[in-house]
This record gives structure tokens, sequence and C-alpha cells, in this order.
């Protein structure tokens, strides 16, 4: 892993444009070339009070990265975040990020082959130039990209802000959704994210729940710190909901881990960025295997009083079908 940190820069647009020349030809590559990719923050954090939106024609400029080409991507951040811009050559896994917080900004290169990013050194290295959480975004993310996750994935992980193996399950999970389940007419999708995880995040995306539009609810499990939970027994409930007739159809929807370590030699790696980038990067060439994973645990009836007890905060949906012992 090669690292090196440029001198600051006077802040200014036309700073932060000369940064992305530089880095293109740091990086030996050619302007509009599919096999160079930028991620970035902007649109979602500002500078000085402002929106980001304009560097993001900056980027197209200095790069010919674009949404429609499929090598312009996004992360969430916070609005007080830092301007972060990543750019990313397939052909060398070389990358070079800009920060820059409408002041001053500097460059770290990053040298992104696999068999860098599962070294301890890499990542105490990288996190002394970066942000470690920007760092694993940068990796996980690009890392995707390079070994052709599709767009709607990558929308995910923009969401989510990284890439992780939790964030492919709910992925996993909504794209069974959308073909065991796709709605008809006058129904609407509401899900209960019981448990909480990184997933639920992809369901929310790819099927456009959210708990502002009240059909995304997300819950602990209760009985978790007693009882052997996994996503084998429920990843979540969906319940396709007809509003003008008060019913609907429950679904609860498993992760068979034991079949995708089976099939794909996935083992759920332990909390650190060496273990976790690399783990999760396996499962990108199984991505359309996907739904062999997911298991249907259960399906019933959902009358209004079901959906009220489904819905209700401080009660846990398991415990209320069956599937999990009352305290």
């Amino acid at each position: 892993m090669f690292l090196c940190c440029c001198a600051d820069q006077p802040g200014s647009g036309q700073d932060v444009s000369q940064l992305l020349g530089a880095a293109v030809r740091t990086l030996g590559a050619q302007k509009g070339s599919p096999n160079l990719c930028v991620l970035t923050d902007a649109t979602y954090v500002k500078l000085a009070g402002r929106t980001t939106e304009a560097y993001v024609d900056l980027i197209v400029k200095e790069t010919e990265c674009s949404v429609g080409k499929g090598n312009l991507l996004f992360f969430h951040r916070p609005a007080s975040h830092p301007l972060i811009i990543a750019v990313f050559s397939k052909d060398t896994a070389e990358c070079i990020v800009i920060r820059f917080d409408g002041r001053k900004g500097n460059t770290v290169k990053l040298q992104m082959r696999r068999e860098d990013i599962s070294e301890q050194d890499f990542w105490q290295e990288a996190s002394a130039g970066l942000d470690s959480f920007d760092l694993f975004s940068v990796v996980s993310i690009l890392g995707a990209w390079s070994l052709g996750a599709p767009y709607d994935l990558l929308r995910c992980a923009d969401i989510h802000g990284h890439f992780c193996p939790g964030l492919v399950f709910g992925y996993f999970i909504a794209e069974t959704i959308d073909n065991k389940y796709a709605l008809r007419e006058g129904e609407e999708y509401v899900f209960i994210a019981n448990p909480d995880f990184c997933g639920n995040d992809a369901i929310s995306t790819i099927l456009d729940v959210t708990p502002g539009k009240k059909n995304l609810v997300v819950k602990g499990l209760r009985h978790a710190p007693n009882k052997d939970w996994s996503l084998d027994k429920g990843a979540g409930i969906l319940v396709r909901w007809h509003d003008w007739k008060d019913k609907g159809h429950g679904v609860v929807l498993g992760i068979d881990m034991a079949n995708m370590r089976e099939r794909t030699g996935f083992t759920r790696p332990q909390g650190q960025p060496r273990t976790i980038a690399p783990a999760v990067l396996d499962l990108i060439p199984h991505l359309d295997r996907g739904q062999e994973f997911v298991t249907v645990v259960s399906e019933f009836p959902v009358d209004s009083k079901l959906m009220e007890q489904l819905t209700t905060a401080a009660r846990d949906p398991y415990e209320i079908i069956g599937l999990a012992p009352k305290p």
C-alpha cells in the first residue's frame, strides 16, 4: 500500500478542479475511460453553508465520469462533513482521495488491491490521512463497483454510506420481495424491520419504504439477549397491505446462512475492516443467485388488529406471530 498526503491547497472550486485534474493524471488514466470511477459525498454535504451540487459538474468536466455511464457514485454523509471525492482506476486499483473543507484540500493516494485491503497495516497507515469511516466507504464501494456490482445495489450503498455483508443480505431480500411478492392494484408494502440491521437500508431503497411514509417500522429484538436469534429465523416481516380492503398478507423472510456458506464459501466476518471489506467483495460474483439464500420462514393473513400489533412500539412482532417466546 502506497500512501501520500499532498500539501494543503487554498480553498475554492477552481482548486478542487485542479486537484481532480491532477488525480486523473497521477493515476495515468484517460478522461472518459470506462475503467475510471469517482465516488463523492457532493450534494449531501455543505461548504460554508452552501450545498455542493455544483461540484458534480466539476467532477464530470475533469473526469468525464457520469451517472449515466455508471461510474459516478455517491455516498451519504452529514451536511457538516467535508467534501470527499475519490478518483479510482480499475486498471491499477489505485485511488486518489480528495478531502476539501471549503478552505483547504489535501489528497491521499491508496493502493487498493485485494491483498492490500486484507492487511491491517493498510488500514492503520491510510487512516492517518483519511477518516476511518470515509476510508471504509471508499474501499468497499469502489471495490464493489470494480467487480461489477449493479447500479441499484450501489445506490443502496450510497444511502447506507458503505458496502457491507448486511447490506447485501437486505438486497437479496428486496429482490425476492420484488419478484415473488410484487404489488397488485391497491396494495402497498409495509416492512417491519426486526431486527434492526444494515440490510434494512437496502430494503428501504429498493422497495421505497421509509419511516416518514409510515411503511417502514424499525424495531430491535427484545428477546435477542436471551435467545440465540439469527437472520435464518427472521430478517424482517413484509406485509403486502390493501388499505381499502383493510387486510393484507404477511411474510417472514430469513437468510439461509448455511446454504450461503456452502455454495459461496462466505463466512460472516468479525467486525474489523480488514476482514469485512474482502468478505463483502467475495459476495459480488454471487449476486445473481441471491434469491437462493432467502427463505420464507412463515406466511400468514393480516387484518387491521394484527397490523396494529405488528407496527406498535414496544411490541415484538415475532412474539405476536408465535415465532419467539413471550417473556
